[in-house]
């Protein structure tokens, strides 16, 4: 159950007020200097182990590169330490003695990659070759930096032995790291080292050119960097710029133009301004106005001092992307009604879509408020006007996506599709947003089921149609009947799900046909179990699938709330289905839906032509009586 809870700061602790009982929790951690040496040079398996006191019982949680960007094992541990109701408390304390290990393992990680180095014959034998470990501080500052943004990709503008390409991809699970850099036996080795830890997040683009913004322009790539470091070394290098002191800006140009305008987060770095070519750089982009300032940030070490630039593309605050627009709309829409419906079309689905709206505006002033908790996303501007044209009143976004046809299930462009889908909930999960994904090819003969679920939603993590087929009568995860509340552990929950299932999806990439059963639940449900979170499964009753079709209704529910027009492929197929249970709404032009009109009022001619075809009906029912008696 969800209990209404408090906090309040206290000496030592955190107060916890639970049904008006106080409760003092203390929360001590203690980090160790240095433990787990590996004992081998190959494969890095460190850990910190944090001792924590947790209401005067000590334990001992270990941290390991798995906790990185999850709070998942912070909250079972706060569940197993305090009871569930009471985790919310004590999860942020603990969490930043995570972050704080985490930093610490990846200053044992860096060791262990010099070690390593050193075994390869690759440098000298003397720790000291190797430039010196970033300061504690210097590390924060950037761990906190890249963990705290929707960050993909980070571009380095020096890949020199790899110890901030680490940084990166051990912060932040979801990261990817572009590094430039010359070929040499170091970095060869370095590279190596770092895919066998992280396999396939690390990308080295070989330099021809001393100057790094003359490297970027060569290659011309689509690359979209959301964080882009430029190290003071390489800025360095630009001699002739630092002498001439001219601001060029054709330089900058090109460093600018690797950063992805579509994330507003987006950010450069320039990395030890205070040094004076760096920091002619960073004055001269922030001059012409290529760059905004966000912030510099001087970070002290014993009797070393850095300073740290960060900067942003300047954009222009009234213009904002179609996803930017979307956030802003949902966030809106759930202080009005708390939960958000959900449903994706191109332009294949919009004969579906147009039939499932006249089924709702069926069901009369409920079905119509259902529609305005409605989000279409399309994925295509004709689906988009389509819809308008067909109802103004629908809330109606265009996300583009290249596909637009209608793909096969079951192959890999069907399955990239609903990654596209999943990257959208995700963001609107991320952003605080309750969602409901509801698919077009559906009947609903009730909305009560919306009530059902909004309620469900205040103890249970997420509420699914259940997928269970007839056969193995095992739960199954409905991807396209589905509610998330959203939550610390949902919000990491489904980020560990999306990157996971684009993971094992990416490696189909190039297959045709028929790839299998590696759809969005097939994938959902296990890892729902192995992360344990509270699912509220549907009856059949509530929500049945498409097998009602096929082996007819039950008897103790004739007519199920919603039914899903699924198990069937085709949109044909499922519309010849809809016909023949008199489930399809839409007129044949597909432009107003049967025995309605799509007008807000009918018109003299409207109401004529109802009157005649009214005493039309009579007449012929009359001659019928006379026949048949």
């Amino acid at each position: 159950m969800w209990n209404r809870w408090g906090t309040a700061r206290g000496k030592g602790g955190v107060y916890l007020c639970v049904w008006g009982m106080a409760i003092f929790l203390t929360v001590k951690a203690k980090l160790p200097e240095s433990d787990s040496v590996p004992s081998k040079l190959d494969v890095f398996v460190g850990h910190k182990d944090i001792q924590l006191k947790v209401n005067n019982f000590k334990h001992t949680l270990r941290v390991n590169k798995d906790f990185s960007m999850n709070s998942i094992p912070i909250f079972e541990f706060c569940s197993l330490a305090t009871g569930e109701e009471h985790s919310g408390a004590c999860m942020p304390s603990v969490q930043r003695y995570v972050d704080e290990a985490l930093q610490s393992l990846y200053i044992d990680h860096v060791n262990h990659l010099k070690r390593h180095l050193i075994n390869k014959k690759t440098v000298d034998s003397d720790l000291n070759a190797l430039r010196d470990i970033l300061p504690a501080n210097h590390v924060k500052l950037k761990y906190d930096l890249v963990t705290n943004n929707d960050f993909t990709t980070v571009c380095e503008s020096e890949f020199g032995f790899g110890e901030t390409s680490l940084l990166w991809l051990l912060a932040n699970p979801r990261i990817k790291v572009v590094a430039f850099g010359k070929s040499s036996e170091t970095q060869s080795s370095s590279s190596a080292y770092l895919q066998t830890h992280f396999p396939g997040r690390l990308e080295i683009i070989s330099m021809d050119h001393s100057d790094i913004f003359r490297s970027i322009e060569t290659i011309k790539s689509s690359l979209e960097c959301d964080l882009l470091i430029l190290k003071q070394d390489r800025l360095a290098e630009n001699n002739a710029l630092g002498k001439e002191r001219i601001c060029q800006s054709d330089k900058m140009f090109w460093a600018i133009s690797i950063l992805n305008k579509k994330n507003k987060n987006s950010r450069i770095i320039f990395d030890r301004i205070q040094h004076w070519s760096a920091r002619f750089l960073w004055d001269c982009a922030l001059q012409i106005g290529l760059l905004r300032e966000v912030g510099m940030y001087r970070i002290t070490e014993g009797n070393q001092a850095d300073v740290l630039g960060v900067a942003s593309f300047p954009f222009d605050p009234s213009e904002q992307s179609e996803i930017e627009v979307l956030k802003s709309f949902v966030r809106d829409h759930q202080k009005l009604y708390g939960l958000t419906l959900l449903m994706y079309l191109n332009d294949a689905y919009l004969e579906l879509t147009k039939n499932w709206i006249c089924n709702l505006q069926k069901l009369d002033d409920q079905g119509i408020s259902i529609l305005q908790k409605t989000v279409f996303i399309t994925s295509t501007d004709t689906a988009n006007a389509g819809l308008k044209r067909f109802s103004s009143s629908l809330n109606v976004f265009t996300i583009t996506y290249p596909v637009t046809y209608s793909v096969s299930y079951g192959t890999y462009e069907y399955y990239r599709l609903t990654v596209e889908r999943l990257n959208l909930q995700n963001i609107l999960i991320q952003e605080g947003s309750n969602i409901m994904i509801v698919e077009a090819d559906a009947q609903w003969n009730s909305v009560s089921i919306v009530d059902t679920i909004f309620a469900e939603l205040k103890e249970y993590d997420i509420v699914s149609a259940n997928d269970m087929q007839e056969v193995d009568k095992l739960d199954q995860i409905n991807a396209g009947f589905l509610a998330i509340r959203s939550t610390m552990i949902t919000r990491t929950f489904f980020q560990i799900y999306v990157d996971e299932y684009t993971h094992t999806l990416n490696q189909h990439y190039d297959t045709d046909g028929f790839i299998g059963q590696v759809g969005e639940q097939h994938y959902m449900t296990p890892l729902l179990q192995k992360y344990k979170l509270k699912v509220k499964w549907l009856t059949p009753c509530e929500v049945a699938n498409g097998q009602w079709y096929i082996y007819g209704a039950r008897k103790d529910c004739p007519l199920p709330t919603v039914i899903l027009n699924n198990y069937i492929i085709g949109n044909a197929e499922k519309k010849a289905r809809a016909l023949n249970f008199q489930h399809w709404h839409l007129r044949d032009n597909m432009m107003a839906c049967q025995g309605a009109s799509m007008s807000a009022a009918p018109t003299r001619h409207n109401r004529v032509i109802k009157v005649l075809r009214t005493r039309r009906d009579f007449l012929l029912q009359y001659y019928i009586n006379i026949i048949t008696t």
